[in-house]
């Protein structure tokens, strides 16, 4: 008798392990179908919920069922009528030893596309290196190395990382990173966005480099008149000649010069326009717009001082000045290379559009014989 009572433990015991009924057998602990990792109850209902319900010939086909859907969190195998009850909430649970459930975790989500390479054009500091990032701005030739990065982070990093790197492209397109050690003429890419860093050194007979622009292509005219226009005439009023210099400067090696021809009638009010584009700017944001103006005189020039103003595509005048050198404004308080003389004017405005025209206005005022050009230089939009 003590052998037939063993005997009958040893199958209750296995038996809490395994479930079966009929050709559907039940082993409760975790199991993966489809992909999704479940937990199979053995003996267990989650009563209520079901969205459908469907003749299954197994359990194991009804689990395939509920992994199958994305939706279903849990399902019921009747042993009774074979059916599969699918849900998309797991209810409470009850012990019914004619149900076996399954309970899943929710489908993993398929990766996340890369995200894409945004560009926000602003000041940088890596690796100890001063710079700007420019969205929108190309420096083509003079590759001395490429390599795939996969983002512009990586760009930056990589071109920060060797100090023969002045600048460096990176392709939206390609992906791949242009490494340069030198900086050649600029133009407008809107598949390329650039790291690019402030030099270090002054070129003898050169004023100080003024830090790169994240916003325009040649902030200082070291690389002449890149993103500005020629300058152009008012209201009939004669000819105006402007040119880049390589010996007059508030900045570096180079300036801006304008000149209204001798012929201009000095009666009259004459202006110079000039345009520059600026690139990457935020919507909303507050930027401040400052430039060296000044003569090329370093004596004090007679008459009234001519007037500069800066005016942002359509937003008012940011700044409107008269211009020191004159004897109405007195000596200037910058002292350049070459006998140039200026000042630092400068005004806020808010960012309207992402690449906005900016105008520089010059005004020679009437009633002067006053014919004594305007040099210009270092222009910067920095965020406020």
């Amino acid at each position: 008798m003590g052998k037939l009572i063993s005997f009958l433990t040893c199958i209750t015991a296995a038996s809490a392990a395994a479930i079966s009924v009929g050709a559907s057998v039940c082993i409760s602990g975790p199991v993966t179908s489809n992909g999704r990792s479940c937990t199979v109850e053995c003996g267990v209902d989650h009563p209520g919920g079901d969205y459908s319900s469907l003749y299954t010939a197994d359990f194991q086909t009804c689990i395939d069922a509920c992994t199958a859907d994305s939706g279903c969190a849990t399902a019921q195998y009747s042993n009774t009528n074979s059916y599969c009850y699918l849900k998309g909430v797991v209810d409470p649970s009850s012990n019914n030893v004619n149900v076996n459930s399954v309970v899943c975790q929710a489908p993993t989500p398929p990766p996340a596309p890369p995200a894409p390479d945004t560009c926000t054009a602003g000041s940088v500091k890596l690796n100890g290196r001063s710079g700007a990032l420019q969205c929108g701005i190309d420096y083509p030739g003079g590759d001395y190395a490429s390599q795939y990065t996969g983002s512009l982070v990586a760009c930056e990093n990589l071109c920060a990382a060797d100090l023969n790197c002045l600048t460096a492209q990176y392709s939206k397109d390609t992906k791949y990173c242009y490494l340069k050690s030198t900086v050649q003429p600029s133009k407008l890419n809107g598949e390329i966005n650039s790291i690019i860093f402030s030099s270090t050194s002054t070129t003898p007979g050169c004023m100080p480099y003024a830090p790169v622009s994240p916003y325009m292509q040649s902030p200082g005219f070291e690389q002449g008149l890149q993103g500005w226009s020629a300058p152009a005439q008012s209201d009939s009023l004669g000819t105006f000649t402007g040119n880049v210099t390589d010996s007059i400067a508030l900045e570096g090696c180079n300036a801006y010069v304008v000149t209204p021809s001798s012929k201009n009638n000095p009666l009259l009010t004459r202006s110079a326009a000039n345009e520059v584009s600026f690139q990457g700017l935020t919507l909303g944001k507050t930027y401040n717009i400052s430039v060296k103006v000044g003569t090329t005189s370093s004596s004090i020039l007679s008459g009234p001082a001519p007037l500069i103003q800066v005016q942002v595509q359509g937003q008012t005048p940011v700044l409107s000045t008269p211009i020191c050198g004159w004897a109405s404004t007195g000596a200037c308080p910058i002292r350049g290379v070459g006998n140039a003389s200026g000042q630092l004017v400068s005004g806020q405005f808010l960012g309207s559009t992402i690449n906005p025209t900016v105008y520089v206005f010059i005004y020679w005022l009437g009633g002067t014989a006053n014919n004594n050009p305007v040099l210009l230089d270092d222009v910067e939009i920095t965020l406020v």
